[in-house]
């Protein structure tokens, strides 16, 4: 195979690389659960304010305020701050007033909203520069509906825990492979010794550390 490492020193530098790739994305399982868990307390943090008891309305009620921002302006990406606005209009229809936490200072509450929908697979959050507008990308622009979004988005997220653990086994398979063709390696090279220091004449060859 061309390109396959042949030599002992190249199997154990090969095999430091497959470890140290199992390393980072072990990591980076780690990493994403915890910011997961990270990101839901402060989810759970700002429900406390919000509608806790509604979370799904919530989520579904931030949706229909980025669709329709997108379709006023005819575009995928909007900045949140229109979004905020639009979900207030939707607030004052279903409950005839802003619901306590909603009307917190303005960017606080665009993030919020921004976070409820990226969190759950439905848009991309971004922001070029520090004095730039937030901006919120609809994920699945061609869904018809939020349940089609959320049938999209559920799926998604379903999709990267096992690309996750996928690219996590393989790595380890890998790993073991070359750790045993290192072995192997090794005892051909002991082996190799052995026989050089046994056909010698030189008497001290004969000693093995």
């Amino acid at each position: 195979e061309e390109g396959r490492p042949s030599t002992l020193g190249e199997l154990l530098s090969a095999l430091k690389d497959a470890c140290d790739e199992a390393e980072i994305l072990k990591a980076k399982e780690e990493y994403r659960r915890s910011h997961a868990e990270e990101l839901k307390s402060m989810l759970d943090n700002v429900g406390s304010r919000m509608h806790k008891e509604d979370m799904e309305g919530d989520i579904r009620r931030c949706w229909d305020a980025m669709r329709i921002v997108c379709d006023a302006r005819k575009q995928i990406k909007v900045p949140v701050s229109e979004v905020t606005t639009e979900l207030e209009k939707i607030l004052l229809e279903s409950f005839g007033e802003i619901p306590e936490g909603y009307s917190m200072e303005s960017k606080i509450t665009s993030f919020v909203a921004g976070l409820f929908l990226t969190h759950r697979g439905y848009a991309w959050i971004s922001q070029e520069g520090p004095d730039d507008p937030i901006m919120l990308e609809d994920r699945w622009p061609d869904a018809e509906s939020f349940d089609d979004a959320t049938l999209l988005a559920d799926r998604l997220m379903e999709d990267d825990s096992d690309s996750i653990k996928e690219d996590e086994t393989e790595s380890m398979r890998h790993a073991a492979r070359l750790a045993e063709r290192a072995k192997e390696a090794l005892e051909e090279e002991r082996r190799a010794k052995l026989e050089q220091e046994a056909n010698s004449e030189n008497p001290d060859d004969w000693l093995v550390e």
